[in-house]
């Protein structure tokens, strides 16, 4: 009766697909082998229970710790990619960063920390260029975030900028009145354009690159 069972879960996993899994994406691998040792330990219903946790507690890690990246432009193109990844062309005095993922409350912090600590290592920074084009979403505490870092700037003659927002999300901040606050107390003589439709605009603007 053992061996009839054995032999009929065996034939259940797919190893060559655990492989490939593994190499993709080691959480998915990670959540794929605790459920099918949980369903065995504990039964199916449990198991596929703590599989569901697990997958949902990997999905907040993974989105908490967003993909962020300093872009600068490609050549003489219109398009901007990661300096670790690419040889372009910056400005010491423009950050221009790009956040892959919607800003939530699990990963507004971690945002937070990145500015800040790569402006506490550019002192020459005067304007931080924030690139939505990866954002769907920002909820109300990110959304908080994002005023408390701007207040926070403009006191260290920081100047705060936004590119590529797309409209349903530029809806939303022209609803509550963000825009307008981005755009109060400008430390400028004249004050510039905050929202740029492109990260290229933006650059030749700010950094004339």
């Amino acid at each position: 009766m053992a061996a009839v069972i054995i032999t009929a879960v065996y034939t259940l996993i797919d190893v060559a697909t655990l492989r490939r899994m593994w190499a993709y994406d080691k959480g998915d691998a990670i959540a794929w082998l605790t459920t099918f040792g949980a369903v065995l330990a504990l039964g199916v219903e449990k198991g596929i229970m703590l599989g569901a946790l697990i997958a949902l507690a990997l999905h907040l890690w993974q989105t908490s710790h967003p993909h962020i990246a300093i872009v600068g432009r490609l050549g003489d193109s219109e398009h901007f990619r990661n300096v670790l990844r690419y040889d372009v062309k910056t400005s010491p005095e423009v950050l221009a960063v790009r956040v892959d993922a919607s800003l939530y409350f699990a990963n507004a912090k971690y945002l937070e920390n990145f500015l800040t600590q790569t402006i506490a290592d550019r002192s020459e920074i005067k304007s931080v260029l924030l690139v939505c084009s990866a954002i769907n979403l920002i909820d109300a505490s990110a959304l908080e975030l994002l005023e408390s870092l701007i207040t926070d700037f403009r006191s260290l003659g920081i100047q705060f900028y936004f590119a590529e927002v797309k409209e349903p999300v530029m809806d939303k901040l022209n609803k509550i009145g963000f825009v307008d606050y981005v755009g109060r107390d400008s430390a400028e003589p004249t004050q510039r354009e905050r929202f740029f439709l492109s990260t290229d605009i933006a650059m030749r603007e700010l950094a004339e690159i």
